[in-house]
C-alpha cells in the first residue's frame, strides 16, 4: 500500500513513486544521486518480493503491485537485488511481462559484474518464468509471449556461455551450485514440453501456429561443464540434489555413465536420509540414463519396501515398473534362469540383456533404453557392479501387493490427495519438487 500511495503532495502528477527516482535526470539532483534512490528502492523491493515468496502469497494483485514497481526500477537495480526479485516471482510462478522483459535487458547490460550466485540464480529464475507452454498458450498477451521468448534466448545463449564460463575460472560454492542443478531441471521440463508439443501436432491436436518454431536444446558444453562441477563437490551437496541432477542430466541427454555411477554410489548410504520422491526420481532416472548397478537398484527397492506406506500410489507404481523395466518381476523363469543368465553374460557381453530382462539384440546396443527416449550404451551393463537380486525384487512386489490391498479398502495413507499443504511445499524455489504442480500465474 506503501508504494501504491504517494508520498508527498510534489509526486501527485506520477502516483508511483519509485519511477521518478529510478529515472535518470528526472530530478535536480543529478544522476548518481537518482541511481543511488533506485538501488535503496531495488532492495526494498527485493526483501519484499523474497518476503512474499517464503510466504507462499498468491495474491495476484498484490504480485502485480510489486511487479510495475521491479519494472521500473529494474535498469537501476543492483544484480543481487534484481536476481532476488526474479527468484521471488520464480519461486511463485508468478509471471509478469513487463518485468520479465526489463529484467532480461537489465541482465544483458550487467552481466558481466554477476558473481556465480547472481548467474545460477538468473538463470534458475528465467527458467522457471519463460516455459515454452507460454509461447503456445492462445489466450497469452503478445508482450508477455514476446518477453517469454527474449527470456528464453537468454537463458540458452549469453547466459548459458556467462554460467559456462564462470564455472571454468572459478568453482561455485554447494549452494551456488544446488541452484544452478536446479536451473538444468527446469530447462530439461522446457524439452519435455517441447516435445509433447511437437507430438500434438504430429497427431493433430495442436494446430502449427501454436508451436514455437525455435528448439530449445541446452549447450552440451554446460553440460559437460555443470557435470564436472557435481562430480567434484559430490561430498558437499544435499542428497536431495544429487537426485535432482541425475533426473536433470537424463532428461537433458546427457551421456555420462561416470557421472551416473558417482551420483549412484553418493545416494547409496544415504538412502535412508532421502525423500520417497527423491528416491523414485533417482532410481528411474538412472535406469533410464544406463546404469545398471544391480546393488544400488536392490538397495533402492529394500529402503522402500521397509517405509512402503510413506509413499504416495504413484511413487510405488514408477518402483513396480522399475522391476519390470529391470526383468525382475518376480517370474519363476526370471529366478530359474538368473544363475544361467549370469554366467552367460560373464562370457558374451552380448547377451548381457538377458540378465535384465531384454532381448539379446537389444541388449547389445541399448535398443530398449533408445525406444524410449533414454541414453542408449553399448557398454551399459558392463559398467555394472552387480545383477539385481530377484529375491529382493520380489519381496518388494509383495509388499506392493500389500500396499494396493489396502490402498483398495481405505485408501494409501500417503496418497498425494491426503499429504498436507506444508508437506507439498517443500523446496519450493528450488524447481526441484516433482509434484510441483502449482498453477503458473499470468497477468498484466
Amino acid at each position: 500500500q506503501q508504494l501504491r500511495a504517494p508520498p508527498t503532495a510534489a509526486a501527485e502528477a506520477d502516483s508511483e513513486p519509485w519511477r521518478k527516482k529510478t529515472r535518470s535526470g528526472s530530478s535536480g539532483s543529478g544522476s548518481g544521486s537518482s541511481s543511488a534512490d533506485g538501488n535503496g528502492v531495488g532492495q526494498d523491493l527485493s526483501k519484499i518480493a523474497v518476503a512474499l515468496a517464503r510466504m507462499r502469497e498468491h495474491d495476484v494483485d498484490v504480485w502485480r503491485v510489486l511487479a510495475r514497481a521491479a519494472a521500473a526500477t529494474a535498469p537501476d537495480m543492483e544484480p543481487r537485488a534484481l536476481t532476488s526479485v526474479l527468484w521471488a516471482f520464480g519461486s511463485a510462478r508468478m509471471t509478469h511481462g513487463p518485468l520479465l522483459a526489463a529484467a532480461v535487458r537489465a541482465i544483458r547490460l550487467d552481466m558481466p559484474q554477476y558473481t556465480g550466485q547472481d548467474l545460477a540464480c538468473a538463470a534458475w529464475a528465467l527458467a522457471r518464468l519463460a516455459p515454452p507452454s507460454a509461447e503456445t498458450a492462445s489466450a497469452a498477451p503478445s508482450r508477455s509471449a514476446a518477453a517469454a521468448a527474449a527470456a528464453r534466448e537468454l537463458l540458452y545463449g549469453d547466459l548459458s556461455d556467462a554460467v559456462r564460463r564462470r564455472l571454468q575460472l572459478q568453482a561455485f560454492k554447494p549452494a551456488e551450485l544446488t541452484t544452478l542443478v536446479g536451473a538444468m531441471d527446469e530447462m530439461a521440463q522446457h524439452q519435455q514440453q517441447q516435445q509433447q508439443h511437437h507430438q500434438q501436432l504430429q497427431d493433430g491436436v495442436r494446430h502449427p501456429r501454436h508451436l514455437g518454431s525455435r528448439p530449445l536444446h541446452a549447450s552440451p558444453r554446460l553440460l559437460r561443464v555443470v557435470s564436472q562441477a557435481v562430480r567434484k563437490s559430490m561430498g558437499a551437496l544435499p542428497v536431495g540434489v544429487l537426485a535432482e541432477a541425475a533426473a536433470a542430466f537424463q532428461r537433458l541427454g546427457h551421456h555420462d555413465l561416470g557421472l551416473y555411477r558417482g551420483l549412484a554410489a553418493g545416494m547409496l548410504l544415504r538412502l535412508r536420509h532421502m525423500e520417497p520422491r527423491q528416491v523414485v526420481r533417482a532410481a528411474v532416472a538412472l535406469q533410464a540414463a544406463g546404469h545398471a548397478d544391480g546393488v544400488f537398484f536392490g538397495k533402492v527397492l529394500d529402503t522402500a519396501r521397509s517405509k512402503l506406506f510413506a509413499y504416495s500410489t504413484g511413487e510405488v507404481m514408477s518402483l513396480v515398473e522399475l522391476c519390470s523395466r529391470l526383468g525382475t518381476s518376480g517370474a519363476a523363469s526370471a529366478s530359474a534362469a538368473t544363475s544361467s543368465s549370469v554366467a552367460a553374460a560373464d562370457a558374451d557381453p552380448a547377451v548381457q540383456g538377458d540378465v535384465y530382462g531384454n532381448d539379446k539384440d537389444s541388449a547389445s546396443t541399448g535398443t530398449a533404453a533408445a525406444a524410449s527416449g533414454t541414453i542408449a550404451d553399448p557398454d551399459a551393463d558392463s559398467a555394472s557392479t552387480g545383477v539385481l537380486d530377484p529375491a529382493v525384487a520380489r519381496a518388494f512386489l509383495h509388499a506392493a501387493v500389500q500396499y494396493a490391498t489396502s490402498a483398495a479398502d481405505g485408501g494409501a495413507p500417503n496418497d498425494p490427495r491426503n499429504r498436507t499443504a506444508a508437506n507439498r511445499g517443500k523446496n519450493v524455489g528450488r524447481g526441484f519438487d516433482a509434484d510441483d504442480d502449482d498453477d503458473e500465474h499470468e497477468f498484466v
